[in-house]
């Protein structure tokens, strides 16, 4: 298990960015009070800041759940996708996601394509947790 202090670490030095802890909502608050939500492990969520947007070709986010047991597998890395989303405008996007152990990234790019820039970004941010 790896703690929140060395992933986001390894992220910022990677990327040159600093992460920002993002606050939960009051909904999201009180859903975790009631009887569902004390069944889940207590996550943080780190994002990239807006102004990086630009040179990533989109948003970051890095999860750490702070109190699980799983087990270091090595990189789950889901690769790039190219999605339509089942409501709303019919528009693609593009999106990723990679977890080792209680470390997770996900990236969701500024267009509906698979760019050299993402595919770049994309590389950087799973090099972030094979490094782990």
């Amino acid at each position: 298990m790896f703690d929140s202090e060395t992933v986001v670490a390894a992220f910022e030095e990677e990327t040159g960015v600093r992460l920002e802890l993002r606050q939960a909502s009051r909904e999201y608050e009180e859903f975790l009070a009631g009887p569902a939500g004390r069944l889940l492990p207590p996550v943080e969520n780190y994002d990239s800041p807006e102004h990086a947007n630009d040179r990533f070709g989109g948003h970051f986010t890095v999860r750490i759940w702070t109190k699980c047991d799983d087990p270091d597998r090595g990189v789950d890395d889901e690769g790039l996708r190219r999605w339509l989303p089942e409501r709303g405008p019919q528009e693609w996007h593009v999106s990723a996601s990679a977890q080792r152990a209680n470390a997770e990234v996900m990236f969701w790019a500024t267009t509906g394509e698979i760019t050299p820039k993402a595919e770049t970004t994309w590389a950087l941010l799973t090099s972030c947790l094979r490094r782990l």
